[in-house]
């Protein structure tokens, strides 16, 4: 029972869990921009100033707090926990994604696209090549013959489409409390 905590506060999220381990070749992917993994200090550099202009209407992503994000995310990468891709119009960052593994799963986090570039596959198509990468990845579970399983909690009904389009389905519900 949750009113309990909803009486001190807390909000309840409750999220659909969407997975697959066998990621399909969705349509409307687009070769106009090169993907690939983040791997210099101007791609991260680049990465922070994408996250501000995705996010500038949400309270907290202020620079210190992408900044320090974007440290921490370097650091799970550099240790080998993830891997993180991107889009890039010349050299502008205008879409991105982490990747992070463990015990056969990989879970997507932060996927955002530039608003400049939304509705033109840029999303679909760093989803996919993510995917295709990590199949290789023994890091990730891949190379092995059978693949992880990818898992992603969509923040909205709006993007589920493009998860579904590379055959993402509905595999559980996940519910938890926190406190604003």
């Amino acid at each position: 029972d949750a009113a309990p905590f909803m009486e001190a506060g807390f909000e309840l999220n409750v999220n659909d869990v969407l997975a697959t381990d066998t990621p399909q070749t969705p349509v409307h992917l687009t070769d106009r921009y090169p993907i690939r993994p983040l791997v210099s200090d101007r791609d991260w550099a680049a990465l922070v100033e994408t996250t501000l202009v995705v996010n500038a209407d949400r309270p907290g992503y202020d620079r210190h707090y992408v900044e320090g994000k974007t440290r921490a995310i370097r650091g799970a990468i550099e240790r080998g926990e993830g891997a993180w891709w991107a889009a890039w119009d010349g050299g502008r960052l205008i879409g991105h994604l982490g990747l992070f593994w463990g015990e056969g799963l990989v879970r997507f986090q932060d996927v955002e696209t530039h608003p400049d570039y939304r509705g033109l596959g840029v999303c679909r198509s760093i989803l996919h090549a993510a995917c295709e990468a990590a199949r290789r990845d023994p890091r990730a579970g891949g190379g092995s013959g059978d693949g992880p399983l990818f898992v992603i909690v969509p923040a909205d009904d709006g993007v589920r489409r493009i998860y579904e389009s590379l055959g993402f389905a509905y595999r559980e519900k996940t519910v938890d409390l926190m406190r604003p």
